[in-house]
């Protein structure tokens, strides 16, 4: 299940309305059965290729093995390195270039999610004034985020980022506590890790 968090508030994030199915079209006529493929019906000159391609038609139309089911606790990062709400967009900088992060999630002093800033968030706000440096996180990070609990299957998670537009998702205990965060990577990294996972449903 997915929250949107604004100023300590939760509210659970309704799914998309999913597109209507389109009305078939009328008047189509249907092709004749095909018979079924017989080796003793066959010139025996051609049986191997025909051989062949019935091999590789019954592969494909094979049903694919069932991909495993993954959680945000499975392939989440944690513990999360974050800052706080009262640090300056020069920490902010100083941590990017450091720690290589794009994605910072800012937590108030009691340890609660309250926020997130994009490393092109902080260079774009550098660029445009040069005395931001000194100014609180709290001026510039995303105060409504979207969030994910550990029990969040992986397959929503990649179609809510895709929906939303998003590159990150923190993820939060039952106290808007800061447990975890999934980014691009990390999916891309569970379908390496774990043999048979698959994003597609």
């Amino acid at each position: 299940m997915f929250f949107w968090i604004q100023e300590g508030i939760s509210t659970p994030r309704l799914p998309s309305v999913a597109s209507q199915a389109l009305p078939k079209i009328g008047g189509v006529v249907s092709s004749k059965p095909v018979k079924a493929f017989d080796e003793s019906d066959q010139d025996n000159s051609l049986l191997p290729n025909l051989q062949k391609a019935k091999k590789a038609y019954d592969e494909a139309n094979e049903e694919p093995p069932p991909s495993l089911i993954l959680f945000a606790h499975q392939v989440m990062t944690s513990p999360v390195e974050s800052l706080f709400t009262d640090s300056n967009l020069d920490e902010a900088r100083k941590f990017i270039l450091e720690k290589r992060f794009r994605h910072i999630p800012i937590i108030n002093s009691r340890g609660k999610l309250t926020g997130i800033l994009s490393d092109r968030d902080v260079w774009k706000f550098i660029s445009e004034d040069e005395n931001s440096l000194t100014k609180p996180l709290s001026s510039f990070m995303i105060q409504k985020l979207l969030t994910g609990t550990i029990q969040t299957e992986i397959r929503e998670v990649a179609k809510v980022m895709l929906e939303e537009k998003i590159g990150s998702l923190p993820i939060i205990d039952e106290d808007q506590s800061l447990v975890g965060i999934l980014t691009r990577t990390d999916l891309i990294r569970a379908i390496v890790r774990f043999p048979g996972f698959t994003l597609l449903a």
